[in-house]
């Protein structure tokens, strides 16, 4: 048996989980398919039980309709692309529901950065436009101002000049900066920022899809000198397939 605060933990994710299992159509006649009865989840062990989705035997198995609760784009607020860098972009509906969840699953980043009592500065260079990881991002960080946290997004997209100029007028104006996106893009921007006092700003990186062959392993200290990087490196946590967002690309 659980106690009572990992009790209140578990009870959001099963909540969702058995709210999914008879309302999205596609995720009922998914689990269906695979013969597995939603009802036996009733402890967090029991989730590893559960048959995992991925981009071709769920998301592109079923019209993008099934995958709504209730098979229905009433409430779809926006509609945002991944990246597509496994091949092909796909759609993903997003409403008040998934602004919610993205605010729930960033808000651990940034107590780890104390963005609670430091003035950060959030440089998004994830692509704008429909690229869901700028969307979602963005959305997470203005719901969480209205929690208390101390938090100043501005949205370069994947424009390194840009980024650079923000980092160069602006930066120095908060007690933290945290630059968000791609690991090429987010190279790109400290490689081209070769003027400006990197070293000051107290700058921190979040890094989104970042794979073993990136190649990113610089730091913003090795072009001006041999002490280690205040450069601090952290992956993004996005919501299962289940939630409306996730990392498939």
């Amino acid at each position: 048996m659980l106690d009572s605060a990992h009790s209140s933990l578990f009870d959001w994710p099963l909540r969702l989980f058995q709210r999914a299992s008879r309302s999205v159509p596609a995720y009922a006649a998914f689990l269906q398919s695979r013969g597995f009865d939603a009802r036996a989840v009733s402890e967090p062990a029991d989730f590893s039980r559960v048959p995992v989705t991925s981009k071709d035997d769920y998301l592109r198995a079923y019209p993008l309709s099934d995958l709504l609760w209730s098979g229905d784009f009433s409430g779809v607020g926006v509609l945002a692309a991944s990246s597509g860098s496994s091949g092909t972009p796909f759609y993903w509906p997003q409403n008040d529901l998934s602004r919610q969840e993205a605010m729930r699953l960033n808000e651990p980043l940034w107590e780890t950065f104390d963005c609670r009592s430091r003035s950060t500065l959030c440089i998004i260079t994830f692509a704008m436009g429909t690229h869901v990881a700028a969307t979602y991002e963005l959305g997470a960080i203005t719901g969480l101002t209205q929690r208390g946290y101390r938090l100043t997004a501005i949205c370069p997209g994947i424009d390194v000049d840009e980024s650079v100029t923000i980092l160069r007028d602006l930066a120095s104006g908060f007690q933290q900066t945290v630059i968000m996106g791609y690991p090429p893009i987010v190279k790109d921007v400290i490689e081209a920022a070769a003027d400006v006092a990197l070293d000051t700003l107290n700058l921190r990186l979040v890094f989104s899809g970042a794979t073993p062959n990136t190649g990113v392993t610089w730091s913003t200290e090795q072009r001006t000198s041999p002490t280690p990087s205040r450069a601090r490196s952290v992956s993004t946590a996005q919501p299962t397939p289940v939630s409306s967002a996730s990392n498939h690309r």
